[in-house]
């Protein structure tokens, strides 16, 4: 329970404890407005990553994600003051992305780890531990390819649901992955699904009303090049019952980043392409009923630990992060899905959750841009928003309008298989010392001369004297949504128009000499590269 001064003011019944009782509510809800910040965890000699945020029973967050490439959990206050850190076993490449309570009034956490007899592959790796972060047991299920897993969700018996994909095999290179555990964290069974002939990828599960599940994910086929939104219904065993995909007008593109089970049906938030991000909601049967879309800069996914999440939030609207590639925007929604308000940060978002009290708080990492060696010291940042999504820094207002689209959800056919076995792994349990500073993650923090953007969309000429061409190099793969360009400072000094195709002119000739960078969203992906101005 949420203890306020509300709980505290209510044991009094005169008129005059009834006025005590509205000024102590009102400077409650004030205090909780004004405590705002922004704040950086880091370590000078090493690095941290946060991908998932929950609230805590007695009032505090937790935060999942790696220290030095190692599963790790924070625990920090209201405050945003570090409370404990843990880094949990010595395996290098593993890390924890997703966090949630239970119901034993602590935590269970999922993710990926490596151990030796097991091919060199990510393994499941979930862990139960409570309050002060102690270790109440460990499980390592080998699926006998890569596993990444992004959603967790405790059962109605007390065992989770867990939902990821499997990859590193033959065509289909990728394949939805859903495992259900007993609340020991033992296997009970795993469900693999694909469609796709290209790619299959699992990012939410959630337990439905009739004890079955419901996934969303998306499903790529080639040739022609596709990439579509899913929704799976699973039985409580894990068979499917029925499987849809959402399609719209052509060029269309879309991932199924999460999903919410309400009484009659379920909410499905998906990224677009166009307009950028959309809410659909359908009924039990995965029929379309409506969908709001927002014209907002939303990336595709990144097949990594951390993907936006949609949350409910205190007056029934929803809120979630949207473009996951750096200067991330919060969108805040009413009941109905219909736009309120929009927030940019500046960070790469994991997740967004409404805090204690009126507010929001926003987690991500840094630097924003690319950098030139992994030792440059990755960091997390934790933002505490006031009701308005407004902060003391590191914030500002997003241009986001409300969009127009038509969808269409279609049949698609999943074939299912089984795998998975245990792994007898016991991490040894050690400290995670980090440091912490007020204000925002860097902005940069230097780009390779060689980047992943030198492959998939050119700059020309560069060097340039203001006036140059943003090109897609792979069409065919790939489509470019939009395209941004900071200046050294981290200032966005141009955003591309709409309507455009996969080749863009750009005019930064009022600009001085020097360098930018110029960060291109393509359907699946981001990429950058470095742009020198000489006039």
């Amino acid at each position: 329970r949420l203890f306020t001064a509300n709980h505290i003011c209510m044991k009094n019944h005169s008129g005059f404890s009834a006025l005590i009782l509205l000024f102590c509510c009102l400077a409650t809800v004030v205090n909780a407005q004004q405590n705002t910040f922004a704040k950086v965890y880091y370590d000078i000699s090493g690095a941290t990553q946060a991908n998932a945020l929950v609230r805590t029973f007695d009032q505090n967050y937790l935060v999942a994600g790696s220290k030095d490439n190692v599963a790790s959990v924070m625990k920090v206050d209201m405050s945003g003051n570090i409370v404990w850190t843990r880094k949990y076993g010595t395996a290098s490449g593993s890390h924890f992305g997703c966090i949630i309570p239970t119901y034993q009034l602590n935590f269970m956490t999922a993710g990926t780890t490596t151990i030796p007899g097991t091919g060199g592959n990510n393994n499941i790796f979930c862990a139960e531990i409570n309050h002060a972060g102690d270790t109440l047991w460990t499980r390592v299920i080998d699926m006998g390819q890569t596993v990444t897993v992004f959603s967790a969700q405790e059962t109605s018996d007390h065992g989770f649901i867990l939902a990821g994909y499997l990859g590193g095999g033959a065509l289909p290179a990728s394949h939805i992955l859903v495992v259900k555990l007993d609340l020991n964290g033992y296997l009970q069974w795993s469900s693999i699904l694909d469609s796709g002939n290209e790619n299959n990828f699992g990012y939410s599960v959630k337990e439905t009303t009739d004890s079955g599940y419901i996934v969303s994910g998306e499903i790529e086929n080639y040739p022609p090049y596709s990439r579509n939104a899913c929704l799976i219904k699973l039985t409580h065993t894990g068979a499917v019952s029925w499987s849809k995909k959402i399609v719209g007008p052509s060029p269309f593109y879309s991932s199924g980043w999460d999903v919410i089970v309400t009484t009659g049906g379920f909410i499905f938030y998906l990224y677009t392409s166009p307009p950028g991000a959309a809410i659909i909601k359908t009924d039990l049967s995965g029929n379309y009923q409506w969908g709001k879309f927002y014209n907002s800069y939303s990336g595709g996914a990144n097949y990594g630990a951390q993907l936006p999440r949609l949350h409910t939030t205190y007056d029934n609207g929803y809120v979630f992060m949207s473009s996951m590639s750096g200067f991330d925007q919060m969108i805040k929604t009413d009941s109905a899905a219909n736009l309120q308000w929009g927030q940019t940060f500046q960070l790469v978002a994991s997740d967004v959750i409404p805090a204690f009290g009126p507010g929001y708080m926003v987690l991500g990492n840094g630097p924003i841009m690319g950098v030139k060696s992994p030792t440059l010291n990755p960091q997390v940042a934790l933002i505490r928003t006031d009701s308005a999504g407004n902060t003391t820094a590191c914030s500002f207002a997003a241009s986001i309008s409300p969009g127009s689209g038509t969808v269409t959800l279609v049949l698609a056919t999943f074939a299912a298989t089984t795998g998975g076995s245990h792994v007898t792994m016991h991490p040894a349990l050690s400290g995670a010392a980090l440091s912490v500073f007020e204000g925002c993650v860097p902005v940069l923090a230097g780009v390779a001369e060689t980047s992943p953007g030198d492959e998939l969309f050119g700059v020309s000429p560069n060097p340039s004297g203001g006036i140059f061409q943003i090109i897609n190099l792979h069409p065919e793969r790939h489509t470019l949504l939009h395209a941004e360009i900071v200046n050294a400072m981290g200032v966005t000094v141009y955003r591309s128009p709409a309507g455009f195709s996969n080749q863009i002119t750009a005019d930064l000739s009022s600009l001085p000499d020097g360098i930018c960078f110029a960060r291109v969203t393509f359907n699946d992906g981001t990429a950058t590269r470095k742009i020198l101005l000489q006039h």
